[in-house]
């Protein structure tokens, strides 16, 4: 955990800081700049009505403007040190701060050496009106320069010490001409002498000093919480990327490490004791698989305020489900590949007695890994269930199962603790059908009517469904996996993998061909997440049913472990 706000910055706080500090110089020099540019052109035009505003205060705002855009460009790419950017911002700002003071004393001599100011005030009794025309020049710019100050507190997220010093710096040339515009007044009233002029414009900084450290203190003290807050252990949460009913899956970033990373949290309305209890046995379980086509758990923990949370690999790619929104039914070869792996995952799995209960195009993830495209992975083991329980708790509630209505086994509808690994070799099938045909086995207006098709509906063939030749090896495996009677579908996920290694169309199925489909799917996939989904109409979350009513008692959505966009 951080040692609280006046720790080192973290990485992606300097960089912020780096970022913004270069936005704000840039956008205060055009502003700067297209102020000069309107003083320039006014003063050709009406250079006897602006005789007030010296011609060589050009010269001194362009200074201001040549000095905030330095301060943009050496810091608006690249990564600075942070003695470097402060530095930088520092130099830059205090020139400005010169540069206003410069311009406001020039204005001041101007005016105060005008013929009529010095008669006004020779007169008794009118020294206040000379006295305000001659501080208007240092009002009106310590205003301006009070305002960049306060804007560059809220904009640019630093410690209170260091905005308090820099505000400080920048005023301070500011009490030099307050000190000059007393000594020109030149009159008997007490108030307007050097000495209580300087007070007067140090009280004034000294309000803007306090009011850009509160500033400073709250914007930064805001930023180390959330910072604090986004800490688990060692990993810090970037963004949100998927929420599920058991929780939130974070992309993270290892405090040491360079792997890529997310980070699952138990969700707070979870919190129950069945619910930890689940949540403890699916990193748990998840850890003992190694298979290459299972996602791997890195780490496990508890907050300081007792938030549940594990660490696994952040996969870069897409879902089953968008593979086949943004492209429809995909090549049998590429099917062939796909449901080997996972039926690889899921081998390892069932033989040391687990098994997935979830499996659905949503829980598989087709991946960038090693250099590798296409590698599936299986996500989300949150339903996953020992064949023999090893713990005293039951986390199904009695008289229920859950799974996804779309791939859910008929005999898991019949009767509680009916699941088994044929009841995953049918939800693969049903995944399978699923990539063939761009379409669900069984679809329905509700999840009773799709889990009736489940135990009573002979599946169409997935030729048939296309209307178009499907390979007749690939479509009996696909079938036999559909089959109602779990004895009739393949014995195990190895006889599986050897019959759809047996497919004719396996392995033509390429490197080269997974490289060409990303190259011209990516940008689709990129538009579809960036876009508002849109309801299919079909129950493809999981659900929880209750075998007694035979009906769904809750809804969950599964989340996602996806990585960056593929």
């Amino acid at each position: 955990m951080t040692s609280g706000p006046n720790s080192t910055l973290p990485a992606e706080l300097e960089a912020l800081v780096q970022r913004r500090i270069a936005s704000f110089a840039g956008l205060f020099g055009a502003i700067n700049l297209a102020g000069l540019v309107v003083r320039s052109v006014a003063m050709m035009i009406w250079h006897e009505q602006l005789a007030m505003v010296p011609a060589s205060t050009i010269p001194l705002q362009a200074v201001g403007v040549a000095s905030l855009f330095t301060i943009w460009l050496l810091t608006r790419k690249g990564t600075r040190s942070r003695a470097f950017v402060r530095s930088v911002e520092g130099v830059g700002l205090m020139i400005v701060g010169l540069v206003f003071s410069a311009i406001a004393l020039t204005m001041t001599i101007t005016i105060a050496g005008a013929p009529a100011i010095r008669q006004v005030l020779l007169e008794p009794g009118s020294e206040l009106y000379a006295v305000l025309a001659m501080s208007t020049p240092l009002v009106g710019l310590s205003l301006i320069l009070t305002y960049v100050v306060v804007l560059r507190a809220a904009f640019v997220p630093t410690e209170v010490r260091h905005t308090a010093l820099l505000t400080g710096a920048i005023g301070f040339p500011m009490l030099g001409v307050a000190w000059m515009l007393g000594d020109k007044c030149g009159t008997n009233v007490t108030f307007l002498t050097p000495v209580a002029f300087a007070l007067f414009s140090t009280a004034q900084w000294a309000i803007a000093v306090v009011a850009c450290s509160a500033i400073s203190k709250v914007i930064y003290g805001l930023r180390a919480e959330v910072h604090e807050m986004r800490r688990l252990g060692q990993y810090t949460l970037l963004e949100l990327i998927g929420e599920g009913g058991m929780g939130s899956v974070y992309r993270a970033k290892h405090e040491m490490l360079r792997r890529p990373t997310a980070v699952k949290l138990l969700s707070s309305e979870r919190s129950g004791a069945a619910a930890i209890e689940r949540f403890e046995r699916e990193v748990q379980l998840t850890a003992e698989l190694t298979h290459p086509n299972t996602v791997t758990i890195f780490d496990y923990g508890r907050t300081a305020d007792g938030v549940l949370y594990y660490a696994m690999e952040l996969l870069d790619g897409a879902t089953l489900e968008e593979v086949v929104e943004v492209d429809g039914p995909q090549p049998a070869a590429r099917v062939v590949r796909i449901l080997d792996q996972v039926a690889g995952a899921l081998g390892e799995a069932h033989a040391i007695g687990l098994i997935h209960r979830d499996i659905k195009p949503a829980n598989v993830v087709l991946c960038r890994q090693g250099g590798e495209l296409d590698v599936a992975k299986v996500v989300d083991f949150g339903l996953v269930k020992e064949l023999e329980e090893r713990g005293p708790v039951e986390v199904s509630q009695d008289g229920s199962i859950s799974g996804t209505p779309l791939y859910m086994a008929p005999e898991i509808l019949k009767k509680r603790n009916r699941e088994s690994p044929a009841s995953d070799l049918y939800a693969l099938g049903a995944v399978g059908y699923y990539l063939l045909t761009g379409t669900h086995v069984f679809e329905g207006q509700s999840v009773i009517e799709v889990l009736s098709h489940h135990l009573h509906s002979t599946p169409e063939a997935p030729s048939a469904r296309l209307g178009d030749e499907v390979p007749p090896d690939l479509e009996r495996v696909i079938l036999d996996c559909l089959a109602k009677d779990p004895a009739a579908r393949p014995a195990d996920a190895a006889e599986l993998r050897r019959r759809l290694e047996g497919c004719d169309c396996a392995g033509e199925w390429t490197a080269r061909s997974a490289a060409k489909w990303w190259a011209v799917h990516e940008p689709m996939l990129v538009a579809r997440r960036t876009s508002p989904p849109q309801p299919s109409g079909q129950p493809q979350n999981t659900v929880e049913v209750d075998l007694v009513r035979r009906g769904p008692a809750r809804v969950e959505s599964a989340p996602v472990t996806r990585g960056e966009d593929p």
